[in-house]
């Protein structure tokens, strides 16, 4: 159950550092939903 959970942690690990290296994919990660609610909830 342990070598479950480490796998999990690794991979997960590895895809924040990947998201987080990808600046246009971090960026856009928080403007697209700032912009839907500036544009549906004013």
């Amino acid at each position: 159950m342990e070598r479950t959970f480490r796998a999990a942690w690794v991979v997960w690990y590895r895809e924040l550092l990947r998201f987080l290296q990808e600046r246009s994919r971090t960026i856009s990660s928080f403007v697209g939903p700032l912009l839907f609610l500036v544009v549906f909830g004013a």
